[in-house]
């Protein structure tokens, strides 16, 4: 499962006036996970970002 199909997987609940997300347990483990792949990404590319602005690392390939 992925980390989108476990968020289609979200059921709403109305508890004492509150609506409330409810989902299997290894559906937020799968969800926990995308959201930390997604993160380690973001903080890749902007660290190659980075890297690239301060001529750290040269662009492209030489061919």
């Amino acid at each position: 499962m992925t980390g989108l199909e476990a968020l289609q997987s979200v059921q709403f609940v109305i508890v004492k006036g509150k609506r409330l997300a409810v989902l299997d347990a290894e559906d937020w483990d799968t969800l926990i996970e995308w959201v930390e792949t997604l993160e380690d990404t973001w903080i890749a590319q902007s660290a190659v970002a980075e890297l690239k602005g301060q001529g750290a690392i040269a662009i492209g390939l030489a061919g």
